[in-house]
């Protein structure tokens, strides 16, 4: 996003799941674990497993991503912000570049 600091988010499978881990700017890294449901293919759901470098959960730190597919060109992430137990989400609407 224009005016943040880098950051990087990776992904790996885990069992029956998908679990990733969040490198942020704010110098913590949230686990997170989704777990793909057969009915609802359009949508993960990952939720926070802790963190390391966070000392208390009052700690400002990414708390929950929903990853929604809406088509094979378009995907949004919506990651939830929790700091002093109030959150705050911000969504990111991506587009795969066409080859031409």
């Amino acid at each position: 996003m224009s005016g943040m600091e880098e950051m990087l988010t990776l992904y790996s499978l885990d069992t029956d799941g998908i679990a990733l881990v969040h490198y942020c700017p704010t110098n913590n890294q949230p686990r997170m674990r989704a777990i793909p449901q057969k009915d609802a293919s359009k949508e993960l759901t990952f939720q926070f497993q802790g963190a390391t470098n966070l000392p208390d959960l009052a700690v400002g730190h990414e708390h929950q991503l929903v990853i929604t597919f809406e088509d094979k060109d378009h995907i949004a992430e919506q990651w939830t912000w929790r700091k002093n137990g109030k959150d705050t989400k911000m969504t990111y609407h991506f587009v795969r570049k066409s080859a031409n």
